[in-house]
């Protein structure tokens, strides 16, 4: 079930309100395949609080790999409270590991133990369907579709839904893979992933993420707004 709440003219889909977010609704679809996950995440990443409430609710057991930080990240801690095993990876030298590092272990440990390895932000077809399905209800009305594109998984996957809609997507991660962004309008964050965006939208938002989005999306749509169009924004997560 879709909740949705008109924002300033807007129609925003409001999976803050589930219990993990977006990606907690699909992640047990791939966890009915597999009895050990192992995921690599920024330590800012609500996926991985999703996938570990998932996992907890399915029986199964998931290995988080994030980059060490000096103070643990609230939601690094709230994926370990639901049973994840969280393994931290520090750089010996000091400073900040890159992302592609903590990717290269998650992956070198799953091989090792014949577990599954979940791409980032649980890429999939698998996730792609099950979002692409739970949005069609909505119908193919909307003039614009917006969302931030970590992995681009939620773009590709309304673009499916909305072929008729023009598609805005606010990269706040790393780039889009090859591909992925399908035709959507590549609009690039004002704000780092891991800076925490000071403007928050009138609903609860991720401040690492969905925020940086509603920022651009609010700015850019007045106009159409103005003249009727139906603009849809899609909120992954609270804050």
């Amino acid at each position: 079930m879709l909740y949705t709440q008109n924002v300033h003219g807007i129609t925003v889909v409001r999976d803050d309100l589930l219990h993990g977010g977006t990606k907690g609704r699909y992640f047990r679809i791939l966890l009915e395949q597999a009895n050990n996950l192992v995921y690599a995440s920024p330590s800012c990443g609500g996926a991985q609080v999703a996938l570990a409430c998932s996992a907890r609710e399915c029986g199964k057991k998931v290995h988080i790999f994030v980059t060490a930080r000096a103070i643990e990240h609230a939601r690094t801690r709230q994926a370990r409270s639901y049973g994840a095993t969280i393994h931290t990876i520090a750089n010996k030298h000091g400073g900040q590991v890159r992302l592609n590092v903590v990717v290269a272990r998650a992956r070198n440990f799953a091989a090792n133990h014949g577990y599954t390895y979940l791409e980032l932000g649980g890429a999939s077809p698998a996730m792609c369907a099950a979002i692409t399905a739970a949005a069609q209800p909505l119908g193919d009305v909307w003039h614009q579709v917006w969302c931030a594109a970590g992995s681009g998984t939620l773009t590709h996957s309304l673009q499916m839904a909305f072929p008729q809609a023009a598609h805005y997507a606010v990269r706040v991660g790393g780039p889009l893979g090859p591909g992925v962004g399908g035709h959507a309008h590549v609009l690039l964050s004002e704000v780092p992933l891991w800076v925490l965006t000071r403007t928050l939208p009138p609903f609860p938002s991720s401040p690492h993420y969905d925020a940086k989005a509603w920022l651009l999306c609010h700015r850019h749509t007045r106009r159409a707004v103005a003249e009727g169009q139906r603009i849809l924004f899609w909120n992954v997560l609270g804050n």
